[in-house]
């Protein structure tokens, strides 16, 4: 298994300056997965960011976190399994997600272009020092020169 992070939201800084970030082990390597993600934009005309230049970008815009029903629809007719939805669907079809479904639906996508893909999100393993737990030390603070 490979392990990556998967980085939902604002990582440059250059918006909002928010983002998260969700660690998952995958069955296959970095590039395998980058170019699924795109197979995947490319198969259903939905993406997941704005430089894809998709018909459908969902949840790109400032505060924008709505799935219509008709992207709903397209990446339900690739394979996207919605079992990973917080929320109902609202009258319309469509639905609101939050960073970790957005992070479970860019997988799903992946998964659809990879036959025998697996993955699961994992928690960041526990730190040894710091406020943290039994070792409440700062090692190697004068190592950073401002």
């Amino acid at each position: 298994m490979h392990t990556y992070r998967v980085v939902i939201g604002d990582w440059s800084t250059d918006g909002h300056g928010r983002s998260d970030d969700y660690l998952v082990k995958t069955s296959h390597k970095q590039a395998e997965c980058q170019q699924a993600y795109r197979d995947a934009v490319k198969a259903s005309g939905v993406a997941l960011d704005h430089q894809s230049k998709a018909k459908i970008q969902l949840c790109c815009d400032f505060e924008d976190s709505y799935i219509s029903a008709e992207a709903i629809q397209k990446l339900t007719e690739l394979g996207v399994v919605w079992d990973f939805l917080e929320s109902e669907l609202n009258d319309d079809g469509g639905v609101s997600v939050g960073p970790d479904e957005m992070a479970r639906l860019f997988m799903e996508m992946i998964r659809t272009q990879i036959p025998d893909f697996q993955y699961r999100f994992v928690k960041e393993p526990p730190a040894l020092n710091g406020w943290w737990g039994n070792l409440n030390v700062s090692i190697g603070y004068g190592c950073y020169n401002m």
